[in-house]
């Protein structure tokens, strides 16, 4: 006798069945007992153990030899699986089933080799379940999967997972006793950022409905990781540990979660509360961040870990708490984040700096986008801020007044309070202090006054040589833009007798390895014993004049200017033997006599009747001409009509720069 089983013939002989699968290369056998109670199905596909089943109507032991899924395609209708799930070698599955009044109980477990999924592989996969089936619903108990991750050469970890569900028309639900990721290693391909022996555990409910196609989440666990590197930034992490809740809705289709609430707490250092809607096309969230306790999350735990990468740090200490309100809207082509921080009973010390701040309180507001142009009246708003300090001090400069008012606006920040600081004797006046960051170029204004600085505490303090006089400047206002700092103010030095004046002044690349300076200066009245005194040059009399014009230094070297200076033709003019010496060193020329012969062997101090040179630097090319004499530029110093004097000369105007500062340094190492 001869019929079909859902489209394989098959043929009776005596109390077998046999199935005629040769299409796909295999064969197999039914056999029943009498009234059918008992049955086997033994399947072999290429003359190999595939598919083996017996028992009966109460009872069902079943196993799936270690098969690729590929092979199951063949039995199968097109389409019944999942392209996601095709790539699974070695699967094995065993299990039994026993009848409970109208439900079935009992035990699967499963294996595979390998499950290739999108950007993800399942290595060695493990899983035992215990299941239930009613009517109306699958329950699974005791469930455990463990398995191995890998996604290329980035990602590895251990997976397991431990729990409970339930499966029905309506809804799927699952109790999390454990999902723990453990030995977590990734390397991004660009080898700049990793974490290194990583963990993760998680436990909580997940409830879907079918009809709504979303997945309800109440979810809790730890986190940990050994190291971490961002950049340049490398730390060992093995001592924090942290904590994390999170309550909300994840639409698959969409890959949208609307979480309501999520809390991020790490041991020692602060927390996170957040809630809003991510997806990978959009964010958009609010939340909250506090650090209670400055003392220990920046003293004790951070601080330490930027020892190695941001050693300017070393010997910050801070006090107090710190906490940040905030906004945050992002998409593919945008983000806009606003908020304030707030500073509560803040102290700061910073010796490295001078910096010094007491009781920090206040809020600090900011608002910032990717794009100028904004769409809505939030991202428009002004949001306005203060802050007060019981003392702050940063190097010589003191604030007076206790309390700032601030405002925010959309990239761009502006104290709206003068802030007046004593300095060194006198008085610093910063007024209209705005900067912003358009289309992420940063940019700002100022207005700063200076008044009566006392020039001899300023120097005295900087550790320069100490110089008596005062500094005033009106700077007018300051610009920056361009990457350049700029002003049209004018800022005035007395000292040695005199005064110099700097007009044009500008800044550039002020936050590069090279910033470059430019500035006219104009100087009259020096006195020259009060100058040459205070950098132990050697001594002469006389009053000074000049110029020096288009100055730019990189960094701290001088690239280019044209200078010219001279004595006045009246008072005292005489010159010590010291200074001719290091003037003499600097012109590289000739003295018109010998210093050490004959009468001038005794004398300490010669007349000259001018002190005049002019030079120029341009492409490392230094030139000095000398202007003490009428009709010749090779005089630096012209000396007196009647003896004793001296002539200084040049007679190799033209240089390198570099070599003129071989000859400073000689000046250096002669001790002066």
């Amino acid at each position: 006798m001869t019929s079909d089983i859902h489209g394989f013939p098959v043929k009776r002989t005596g109390d077998d069945y046999l199935l005629d699968i040769s299409k796909f290369n295999g064969q197999g056998k039914l056999s029943l007992t009498d009234g059918q109670e008992e049955f086997s199905l033994d399947l072999q596909l290429a003359s190999r153990p595939f598919l083996t089943v017996d028992g009966n109507v109460r009872h069902l032991k079943f196993s799936l030899a270690a098969t690729d899924l590929q092979d199951f395609k063949k039995l199968l209708a097109p389409g019944q699986i999942p392209v996601q799930i095709q790539a699974i070698t070695g699967l094995k599955v065993a299990g039994q089933l026993a009848r409970k009044a109208a439900d079935w109980v009992g035990n699967i477990q499963l294996a595979a080799t390998e499950v290739v999924l999108p950007e993800l592989n399942m290595n060695q996969l493990v899983s035992r379940i215990k299941v239930h089936f009613s009517s109306d619903q699958v329950s699974f108990e005791e469930i455990f999967i463990g398995s191995s991750l890998a996604r290329g050469e980035e990602l590895s970890a251990q997976v397991n997972i431990r729990g409970t569900g339930k499966f029905s028309a309506q809804k799927f639900s699952l109790v999390l006793q454990q999902l723990s990721l453990a030995h977590l290693n990734y390397m991004s391909p660009d080898g700049q950022t990793g974490v290194g022996e990583a963990g993760i555990e998680l436990q909580g409910d997940i409830n879907v409905s079918w009809l709504k196609g979303l997945m309800a989440l109440d979810l809790n666990g730890t986190f940990a990781a050994q190291e971490v590197l961002a950049g340049e930034f490398y730390a060992d992490l093995s001592a924090y540990q942290g904590d994390f809740y999170l309550t909300g809705n994840f639409a698959p289709d969409l890959q949208e979660l609307t979480a309501s609430s999520v809390k991020i707490n790490i041991q020692k250092i602060g927390a996170l509360t957040a809630a809003g809607q991510f997806s990978p096309q959009q964010i958009s969230t609010q939340g909250h961040i506090d650090v209670a306790d400055l003392a220990e999350s920046y003293g004790e735990q951070i601080a330490p870990l930027l020892r190695d990468f941001k050693p300017a740090l070393e010997g910050l200490t801070l006090k107090g708490g710190i906490s940040l309100d905030y906004n945050l809207r992002w998409n593919s082509d945008a983000w806009q984040t606003n908020g304030a921080l707030q500073l509560k009973d803040v102290d700061a010390y910073w010796d490295r700096q001078k910096l010094e701040i007491i009781g920090g309180n206040g809020s600090i507001p900011f608002a910032i986008s990717s794009r100028e142009e904004l769409t809505d009246q939030v991202s428009a708003a002004e949001y306005p801020g203060e802050i007060s300090f019981e003392a702050l001090s940063a190097g010589l400069a003191t604030l007076e007044q206790g309390r700032l008012d601030l405002s925010a606006s959309n990239n761009r920040f502006t104290f709206l309070s003068p802030l007046l600081l004593q300095l060194a004797g006198g008085r610093m006046v910063i007024e209209d202090l705005t900067f912003g960051w358009p289309a992420g170029r940063p940019q700002g204004s100022v207005k700063i006054n200076i008044s009566e600085v006392d020039l001899e505490t300023l120097t005295r303090e900087l550790g320069w040589p100490v110089m008596q006089g005062q500094v005033s400047a009106d700077l007018g206002t300051l610009h920056y833009t361009d990457r350049q700092l700029s002003t049209e103010g004018l800022a005035s030095i007395e000292v040695f007798g005199g005064r110099f004046q700097l007009r044009n002044m500008s800044y550039s690349e002020p936050f590069s390895r090279y910033p470059a300076f430019h500035t006219d200066i104009d100087f009259s009245g020096l006195n020259l014993l009060q100058a040459t005194r205070t950098f132990d040059f050697g001594e002469m009399n006389g009053v000074l004049d000049g110029y020096i014009h288009g100055l730019t230094v990189f960094g701290t070297s001088p690239a280019a200017f044209e200078a010219a200076v001279a004595t006045r033709n009246s008072g005292k003019r005489n010159i010590s033997v010291k200074a001719l010496n290091n003037l003499s060193i600097i012109s590289q020329g000739g003295m018109s006599a010998a210093l050490s012969r004959g009468i001038y062997r005794f004398i300490d101090f010669y007349r000259y009747q001018k002190i005049g040179f002019k030079c120029s630097l341009n492409n490392d090319i230094f030139t000095l001409l000398g202007m003490a004499s009428s009709g010749s530029d090779q005089y630096l110093v012209h000396g007196g009509l009647l003896p004793p004097r001296i002539d200084i000369t040049t007679t190799t105007p033209t240089i390198s720069f570099k070599e003129m500062m071989n000859r400073l340094r000689r000046i250096d190492r002669a001790g002066n």
